[in-house]
């Protein structure tokens, strides 16, 4: 513990040295949907999807926004396929991709001072990607730094492959790691340094198991640091703090292309949120629950995006509803949360 402890602060401190001074990103402090024209060889790319599994290579772009200005503004950049389970072409139609815009030249706002992005794209039904943005957006409600910000996007891809064939569909950029760490003054720890959930600021982890039954989701791990990223932050003497993200095999998003449903699993919302095991007492989970009692409202809100459907709006609304009659419950936080404990 005292070596991870030394590592976290030594991290911390090169991040104060570095960070200050450098350009700061725009591009997430706005939530307008973006226009971008994206041109590529995507026959190419996706035909060699299962020939790459293991590295992708990077594929050469046009990559066209408009600037704050209101100019139009196209950039040369490489993309490349990322993701596991959603680079099958049999479990979707178009794979998530990171783009890396070139390291010289300045890109104007409000693309100014970003490198490497993730982009969550269509994959099979549009309205998937939608659900997905807004558990970011609620995470964003409850954990206002410590969380990746998001910004939508309508992307028309431009297959120079096949002729300049064109489809647009909606997609969103995540914040990169290196600019949500530059924005808390910290640093990720490597995954070659062991961080048990034990180590992990008690506070702050337990917030983390509670957002993540309310959204039904046990797709992540502190020791493997699968779907969280794990950062040291100076405020809190250094202390591991856990970040998730990768929302979509969260029943709240209920994409059809989500592993359990392509295999065939008959389950729901309720039936499959439940808490991971993590020992907290009830007076800790209440604790938690405060934060996410104080944005309720806004939490519903959220839910009349335009792009859901009725049925999904609906659904979704009597299922968060749900959770925080759960949540408020003191018999059930009992059962649910503190004796999961045990099993």
């Amino acid at each position: 513990m005292e070596r991870l402890y030394a590592i976290c602060s030594f991290w911390a401190f090169v991040a104060f040295g570095i960070f200050p001074g450098m350009a700061q990103p725009t591009l997430f402090d706005h939530d307008e949907v973006l226009e971008i024209r994206l041109e590529g060889d995507f026959s190419a790319f996706q035909a060699n999807l299962l020939k790459e599994w293991g590295d992708p290579p990077y594929y050469p772009a046009k990559f066209t926004y408009q600037t704050s200005a209101g100019e139009s503004y196209t950039v040369n950049l490489k993309f490349q396929a990322r993701g596991r389970n959603r680079r099958d072409p049999n479990t979707c139609n178009f794979p998530p991709i990171r783009i890396n815009f070139p390291g010289d030249g300045e890109v104007p706002t409000p693309f100014n001072g970003q490198n490497k992005l993730k982009v969550v794209t269509h994959c099979q039904e549009e309205e998937a990607i939608i659900r997905e943005y807004l558990v970011y957006k609620m995470y964003n409600l409850i954990s206002p730094e410590e969380s990746y910000r998001v910004r939508m996007a309508r992307i028309t891809y431009v297959d120079t492959g096949k002729g300049n064939v064109e489809s647009t569909h909606l997609g969103f950029f995540i914040e990169s790691a290196k600019e949500m760490t530059r924005r808390l003054a910290s640093n990720s720890i490597s995954k070659s340094i062991d961080v048990n959930k034990e180590d992990v600021d008690r506070a702050n982890l337990t917030k983390v198991a509670l957002f993540q039954y309310m959204v039904a989701n046990n797709d992540y791990d502190v020791l493997t640091r699968q779907n969280l990223r794990i950062i040291t932050n100076p405020e809190f003497g250094g202390m591991p703090l856990a970040v998730p993200y990768d929302f979509d095999g969260a029943w709240l998003v209920d994409a059809s292309y989500s592993l359990a449903k392509t295999m065939g699993k008959k389950a729901n919302y309720l039936s499959e949120r439940k808490m991971k095991r993590i020992c907290r007492e009830l007076s800790e989970w209440q604790e938690a629950f405060k934060t996410f009692k104080g944005v309720e409202e806004q939490v519903y809100a959220l839910y009349e995006h335009p792009g859901l459907s009725k049925t999904y709006r609906k659904q979704a609304l009597k299922n968060l509803k749900n959770f925080y009659k759960t949540a408020a419950n003191e018999k059930k936080v009992q059962t649910e949360m503190v004796g999961r404990c045990q099993q």
